[in-house]
């Protein structure tokens, strides 16, 4: 009977040991921001800046040429999330140059700025950037100038 006892404790123990391992493996720091900006150029480009956050928050400065002058903050709606999200995921952030193209004939500069809590890389650009950047940046061109932004 005392063995069948001692099993039943150390059974406990392990399984106690065990789901408590596993909520630590869980608990995965997935925290991230990202920041685009475009500037002018030659008056006739867009000029704006957002910040996106893990969770969809966004802080949003139209500077010239957008649908929204201003500052805006929100929440992403949960489609643009997934979105933003995936091609997020597609750009291969350790290898991203911080220069690409220059400023030939009044070409718009573009900054991005991807933070974790372990990784931060900032890219400016004028051209020649990577496919994977350039879908990113035309998914949020596509945000910034719906109606309710």
């Amino acid at each position: 009977m005392k063995l069948k006892n001692i099993v039943g404790i150390l059974l406990g123990i392990v399984l106690i040991n065990s789901c408590s391992t596993s909520k630590n493996n869980t608990q995965v720091n997935n925290t991230w921001e990202l920041t685009f900006e475009k500037n002018g150029c030659l008056d006739v480009c867009k000029a704006y800046t957002i910040t996106i956050t893990e969770k969809g928050n966004f802080n949003y400065k139209g500077n010239f040429k957008v649908k929204h002058l201003g500052v805006k903050t929100g929440v992403l709606k949960p489609k643009e999330l997934v979105e933003v999200n995936r091609l997020r995921e597609m750009i291969n952030w350790p290898n991203i140059a911080t220069n690409y193209g220059n400023n030939a004939n009044g070409a718009q500069l573009k900054v991005l700025e991807y933070t974790t809590s372990t990784f931060k890389k900032k890219a400016t650009y004028y051209n020649s950037e990577p496919q994977s950047i350039k879908d990113l940046e035309h998914y949020i061109d596509i945000i910034i100038d719906q109606d309710e932004l």
